[in-house]
């Protein structure tokens, strides 16, 4: 009896280990699908410059700023702040999750 005891504690010692195992993990996968989504925010906003560059030959951080927070981003919470020179992009949330700390990028205005 004392053996079916003891192997209880180590398979609940080992799963709890495992279960915090998997959380860590689920939050590893949220972070690298923010990293994709940025890299996706900083191509849209690449065409969106170029398009605004050909059709008006100006193009400014506000105005492909405003055009990006037009799309739709799925499962992301993307927020978006500018400078003169730069678009920062910061991820939140991934599939209605809230990350630990948001995943950053920036998109730099092309000279």
């Amino acid at each position: 009896m004392i053996e079916v005891i003891a192997v209880l504690v180590i398979l609940g010692i080992l799963s709890m280990y495992a279960v915090q195992k998997y959380y860590s993990l689920q939050e590893e996968s949220r972070r690298i699908s923010a990293k994709q989504a940025i890299s996706e925010v900083q191509a849209r906003a690449s065409m969106i410059y170029g398009k605004k560059i050909a059709r008006n030959g100006v193009a400014t951080v506000a105005d492909i700023e405003a055009s990006c927070q037009a799309y739709s981003w799925g499962d992301y919470t993307v927020l978006t702040t500018h400078t003169n020179s730069y678009l920062s992009i910061n991820i939140t949330e991934v599939q209605g999750k809230t990350l630990s700390t948001p995943v950053t990028g920036t998109w730099i205005l092309p000279n």
